[in-house]
């Protein structure tokens, strides 16, 4: 029986969304990872190396990021106050590489539709094939850009 795999995706500094063009390197301009997350089950040795490795989870999230920004901007729609948003989702990921399951297991403002949309298009996501199903946490952090209040 395979067990399912915690991988942790490295920690990226927040950056400033929705502005112009990417900067240079891997720092992202639609969401941001907040401090490095939590694996419940990343210490055990016995079930390492058989899913997904973290920066393959970062980068199919990251390359999501622009669909998942949309999610921020109908927050701010309805709450044009709102600067800024964290939400966390727990995923677990079937070794075929689609997401199985959705979890926010973290969300401010506290408000069910924007976590209802992170939820969705978290859950819509395709990731690589791996041997073992994988469970990772992952934050993320948006913000609005200097001059677009």
């Amino acid at each position: 029986l395979t067990q399912p795999v915690e991988e942790t995706p490295p920690a990226l500094p927040p950056a400033p969304l929705g502005a112009g063009s990417p900067p240079a390197g891997d720092r992202p301009t639609s969401a941001g990872a907040v401090p490095e997350p939590r694996s419940a089950r990343a210490d055990d040795p016995g079930s390492r190396g058989n899913g997904l490795d973290a920066f393959k989870v970062r980068e199919v999230i990251h390359a999501a990021q622009g669909r998942i920004r949309h999610c921020f901007d109908r927050l701010r729609q309805g709450s044009p106050r709102v600067t800024e948003a964290r939400v966390s989702v727990r995923l677990e990921i079937a070794p075929a590489g689609n997401v199985e399951e959705v979890e926010v297991t973290g969300c401010a403002p506290d408000d069910d539709t924007f976590a209802g949309c992170v939820r969705a298009l978290v859950r819509s996501l395709d990731f690589p094939p791996a041997s073992a199903p994988t469970v990772t946490t992952y934050p993320f952090v948006f913000s609005v850009a200097s001059g677009e209040q």
